[in-house]
């Protein structure tokens, strides 16, 4: 009976970490995680031998997988195989959901999380195969592991570490059945997130619209969209939004009350453009570029995502992500690729810090409240 063993080649984890019944265990050549009871080490590295993330390195790590009752080294029927690709979504997701853009901060996208389900024979593991999509089917391949057979991709971090908004995937894992729209969601939004470059950002653009379409329930139509946002964040006050160099910008080619639902309408701008073969980045068609929208909308999305999941009761949204929804205007007020000067901190940063500034405030205020009420009750 072959044996199966899921794993991450590109990322490394540095403990155990198990949110319902999905399990992320760290692996070291020779080393971790020793030992199990369908798998020895040995099998194990002569798998991910296979695998390095720097080929030139005798030390390998990676991250291992298992969900539910299955582990390491058993057999993975079909059913098993997709469990494990739905896992590895939402680990993505809840990872890119952690991220912040612009900042040195540990960066991740899509690739970063990619997942590969194996099977092998025990005592043999050099030797394994493998199957590739083709257009007119798929085909098989042989390989053995003395050599390197895998690398690394390019735009993928060499130092990658493992880091989840594990209250999100938790939430995520126990979604209800008539909730199950925003894995859909989460798919085109990890597939537009990849970073590939042999993936045009005029396609990303489309995954990412359609992402919004599959999580708010919408059609394709820029009203719907606008609505859907206006309705998803009426509950949100809104913090002063202060001028920026995009501030008449907007107002120039929108005149909205509210630059989310401005930049709704131009996102569809760009991604009618991009979807239909119309003249794409023409001057004055849209006020942000396509990279702008895709930077934008990374940073939205997740945001959405825990806002829905809070207004069913199944996520409470930690402080700074709600400061940081009631400033989503603050964000458009500025092209986040425009020339500054390096020394100054990004503008998008600084949106993130006073939101940020503000979350520890209201933590502070709720503590110092909370003990001059006892207080007084003595």
């Amino acid at each position: 009976m072959p044996s199966t063993i899921a794993f991450f080649p590109w990322l490394e984890s540095r403990e155990p970490v198990a949110v319902g019944p999905i399990r992320l265990m760290p692996y070291v050549h020779r080393k971790v995680p020793g030992d199990q009871p369908s798998m020895t080490q040995l099998d194990i590295d002569g798998v991910l031998r296979a695998y390095s993330r720097k080929p030139s390195s005798r030390e390998r790590n990676a991250t291992i997988l298992e969900v539910g009752t299955w582990h390491m080294g058993m057999d993975a029927s079909p059913r098993i195989v997709s469990r494990l690709f739905q896992a590895r979504e939402l680990v993505a997701f809840s990872a890119l959901a952690k991220r912040r853009l612009f900042t040195h901060l540990e960066y991740c996208n899509y690739h970063t999380y990619t997942l590969f389900v194996q099977r092998f024979q025990a005592g043999h593991a050099g030797t394994f195969a493998f199957s590739t999509r083709r257009r007119d089917g798929g085909t098989n391949h042989m390989w053995g592991s003395g050599e390197f057979a895998f690398h690394m991709p390019h735009h993928v971090e060499a130092n990658a570490k493992l880091r989840l908004d594990t209250d999100l995937l938790r939430a995520l894992i126990r979604l209800p059945s008539g909730m199950t729209h925003i894995l859909d969601a989460i798919r085109e939004f990890n597939a537009s997130n990849s970073d590939a470059s042999d993936l045009p950002e005029h396609v990303e653009i489309v995954m990412m619209k359609s992402a919004f379409e599959w999580l708010l329930d919408i059609n394709e139509r820029a009203d719907a969209f606008q609505q859907a946002i206006r309705s998803l964040l009426s509950d949100v006050p809104a913090a002063p939004c202060g001028r920026g160099p995009l501030s008449q910008n907007w107002k120039r080619r929108w005149n909205n009350s509210r630059l989310i639902e401005a930049w709704a309408r131009d996102f569809c701008v760009v991604r009618t453009a991009s979807a239909h073969g119309m003249k794409r980045g023409a001057k004055g068609a849209s006020v942000l570029s396509l990279n702008s929208h895709l930077a934008f909308a990374s940073l939205l999305f997740p945001l959405l995502v825990k806002k829905i999941l809070k207004d069913a009761g199944r996520l409470k949204i930690d402080d700074w992500d709600w400061q940081r929804l009631r400033r989503v205007d603050s964000y458009l007020t500025h092209n986040p690729f425009a020339r500054r000067d390096r020394r100054v901190e990004h503008p998008w940063q600084s949106v993130d810090n006073a939101a940020l500034f503000d979350a520890r405030s209201a933590i502070i205020y709720s503590g110092v409240s909370s003990a001059l009420s006892k207080t007084e009750q003595r």
